[in-house]
Order: structure tokens, then sequence, then C-alpha cells
């Protein structure tokens, strides 16, 4: 995820499994108990989604999917991570890409949605009571033309995730909401997932 120990507040409280899974390859599959929200005009414009790997219409309960991080390195030589989510539907399979930076000059983590870009976000990281981690977006600016444009705070996807681990179960858990002031709930999945060994090697 791109996360280090100055990035995240109480970081040394992140549940240890955690710790070990960010700044890493991974790879883990699972199901999505429920992938829902927004109105029937923002499921609308969200069948522009698929062209740029982000946002779908499609919603629904225990939907499988696959997750895959991958670190790379920027031609800036800054550290980042690929985020690529994939989500099987029963008639059709369904993309949610990602690319998480550490912008050289804030030293803030910058979550780049889409294939090609789309939107930018500032990302903001805490630790809760059971160390999961709360992540919280910032700033936010549209993509176009080779040049960043800043939105109004009105127009932002206000996001709220938390990940975190269930010992119990031995399974990653993942409660994503996304919201927007005017529109309300745009977006939501929550689900669990495991690692596949295979990303360690």
């Amino acid at each position: 995820m791109v996360v280090h120990h100055h990035q995240v507040k109480d970081y040394d409280k992140l549940h240890p499994t955690l710790k070990e899974r960010y700044n890493r390859a991974f790879t883990a599959e699972g199901i999505m108990e429920e992938i829902g929200g927004g109105t029937k005009l923002i499921r609308l414009l969200f069948k522009i989604g698929p062209l740029f790997r982000c946002f779908f219409p499609e919603r629904g309960r225990n939907i499988p999917f696959q997750i895959v991080n991958k670190p790379f390195t920027t031609s800036k030589g800054e550290e980042g991570m690929h985020w690529f989510r994939t989500f099987y539907f029963p008639d059709k399979e369904r993309h949610f890409d990602a690319d998480m930076i550490i912008d050289q000059k804030s030293h803030q983590v910058l979550d780049y949605f889409g294939k090609p870009r789309l939107l930018v976000s500032e990302l903001h990281f805490t630790v809760t009571e059971k160390g999961f981690l709360h992540i919280q977006s910032g700033k936010q600016k549209f993509l176009l033309f080779g040049r960043e444009w800043p939105l109004p705070s009105w127009l932002y996807g206000e996001s709220d995730v938390t990940e975190g681990y269930d010992e119990r179960a031995g399974e990653y858990t993942i409660d994503v909401q996304v919201k927007n002031r005017l529109f309300g709930t745009l977006f939501t999945y929550k689900g669990r997932f495991t690692e596949r060994v295979s990303s360690h090697e």
C-alpha cells in the first residue's frame, strides 16, 4: 500500500499481519459480501467507469473477487503500488484499478484511479482501536488532457475505508464507503479475502 511509519498515525498499534502485508507484492481472493450504493443517476454515470477500469454500475451480494498488489517505482524515483481489483459478477467481470504513490514533494500518499488515470486523491491514514487501518480521502483532482484540475469539495467522492484482519477466520477484511455531499452514498463494498501462497514466490 506504500505505507510507511511516518505516514500513519499510531503505526505501532497496527495489527502485525497488516503491517506485514503492506509494501510488498500481495495476491488474494475472497468474497464481497455486498457491493452497493448509488442512485439510478449515479449508476448511470458509472457506466463509463469500465472504460477507465474504475467504478462500475453493477451491484450484488456474495461476489467473488481477486486483489493483486504490485510494488513499482516511478520515473521520478517515487515508491508506488499497483492495485488491481477484479469482481466476478454472474455475467461479467468488472475492474477497479489504482496506483498509490508517495509524492516526492509533499511525501503524501496519492491514489490515482483508473487506467488511464481519471482521478487523484490524497489519502490520510490512522489506526483504529482494534489495530485496523483506517483510510480517508482528502483533496481530489480530475485528470484530463495531461493536466490535473482541482475539484471543488462538493464534488469529492469522500472515501472512508477500513482494512482489518480476522484472526479467528484467518481472513483480511475490507469495508469501503464512498459518499458525496450532494448525492449521498455513491459506492460501497464489504468483504473478506485470503492471501494466495503463490504471491510469495
